[in-house]
């Protein structure tokens, strides 16, 4: 029943419900559809099909239109184009999401931070920590998931370090590094067991801004990786196994 505080007109003979603004949702049946239109008043979104729509408008089905416009601009693709196109799309929804997402490129180690393929795949993770960075890879799953590192703040004491999460997964590949002179360019080639990357500020890396290594979920138990560093004294591979 319709409560005469709930509906009302306004000076242009408008009819209003909810004029008193409070929180009653309003819903219409339909002959095999309860909730053909579902207006939630707490969250201020409408529902066609769903009563507990998620978005402004949320449409549970088909829905047609004869324009589409997306923040001022008209959608000029056919039907046809548009199918064609999502047909071979691949990605999931989370996928794309996180691979169009701007708003976060550039990630923070801090002290320690555990790395997931949710939310750090595609993602710079800046070691900068003068006390040192530690990073833990997410599991190896063939994922394809990258990981770009890059020195951000020099390790004054301690070292960055970038390892994986468990004994199985090894880290595979090749690190370039510079030496002393800032001429001779060696490579350091990951042994067969390796799964920890340490830049301990000399021999095995500067631990010194620029300084990158990208890392790639290949496939289980395994990541692929290369880099370019430089270190100092008696030079060393930054690979190791501590897992």
């Amino acid at each position: 029943m319709i409560q005469p505080r709930n509906l009302a007109r306004s000076a242009n003979a408008d009819w209003v419900m909810n004029e008193a603004g409070i929180a009653t949702d309003f819903r219409v049946e339909g002959d095999t559809d309860e909730n053909l239109l579902f207006t939630d008043a707490s969250t201020d979104r409408v529902g066609i099909g769903t009563d507990t729509p998620a978005e402004l408008f949320d449409v549970d089905g088909v829905a047609r239109c004869t324009t589409l416009n997306i923040a001022g601009t008209n959608v000029t693709a056919t039907a046809a184009e548009l199918n064609a196109s999502v047909a071979g799309l691949l990605a999931t929804t989370a996928e794309i999401n996180r691979a169009a997402d701007v708003s976060a490129r550039l990630i923070a180690a801090g002290a320690a931070l555990t790395l997931t393929v949710a939310a750090h795949d595609g993602k710079t993770i800046l070691l900068d920590t003068a006390a040192g960075s530690t990073v833990t890879l997410p599991a190896a799953s063939g994922s394809g998931a990258k990981f770009t590192f890059k020195v951000s703040v020099t390790a004054t004491t301690n070292s960055h370090i970038i390892k994986v999460a468990n004994a199985n997964d090894i880290i595979q590949g090749v690190i370039f590094a510079l030496g002393d002179d800032a001429t001779s360019l060696q490579g350091w080639e990951a042994g067969s067991t390796a799964d920890t990357i340490t830049f301990n500020r000399t021999t095995t890396g500067l631990a010194a801004v620029g300084h990158f290594v990208e890392i790639e979920d290949v496939k289980t138990n395994m990541f692929a990786c290369h880099g370019i560093i430089s270190q100092s004294g008696t030079e060393a591979t930054p690979f190791s196994a501590t897992v």
